[in-house]
């Protein structure tokens, strides 16, 4: 009987960790961005029907409908309420051409196909297109390529010692902004 209630323990637990998977690879796929703030609301949600079921005595199954449209609700406010305030287009002043994924180019920065990929998508010469990033190594392989590079130091971190080195260092978007106008 122990083995048959591990199994099924075993089960629900595996299906849990799938349902979080799925969602990060939904997110991943309909955003390109690698999103794991949602980890949060499975734990307020497992929290919510906790507090109902053991604090208020509230049957499971109500308790996790009413966690899934509260957590969905809550959802929906940081969505509305932050993320829309902080996308980047309004605080940089200006849009991009391009946005371009490595997903496009099927391999990872720093390996140089990635970099080929964006040359190709945007049909410019390597030496005129502007890389910018916030991580040294993203700055090093488009350099390495031979594009010309812009590395947003957020972290107020040294870029390292390389004979890569970017051709702006910007605190910045606005600061690359007022640079580039």
């Amino acid at each position: 009987m122990f083995a048959l209630q591990l199994a099924l323990s075993g089960f629900a637990q595996g299906a849990i960790y799938a349902l979080v998977a799925l969602s990060l690879c939904l997110v991943y796929r309909s955003t390109t961005v690698v999103n794991f703030g949602h980890g949060d609301l499975v734990m307020a949600g497992a929290f919510v029907v906790y507090l109902m079921v053991v604090l208020a005595g509230a049957p499971f199954l109500i308790s996790a409908f009413l966690a899934i449209v509260l957590l969905f609700a809550l959802g929906v406010l940081i969505e509305l309420g932050l993320i829309e305030r902080i996308k980047a287009g309004p605080h940089i002043g200006f849009a991009f051409d391009h946005v371009i994924s490595v997903q496009q180019a099927g391999y990872f920065k720093p390996h140089w196909k990635a970099y080929a990929k964006a040359e190709e998508i945007l049909g410019e010469d390597r030496s005129s297109i502007l890389f910018v990033a916030n991580h040294a190594f993203d700055c090093i392989g488009a350099k390495s390529y031979g594009m010309r590079t812009a590395f947003i130091d957020r972290r107020k971190r040294p870029f390292g010692q390389t004979p890569h080195q970017p051709d702006l260092v910007v605190a910045d978007f606005a600061e690359l902004a007022a640079t580039l106008a």
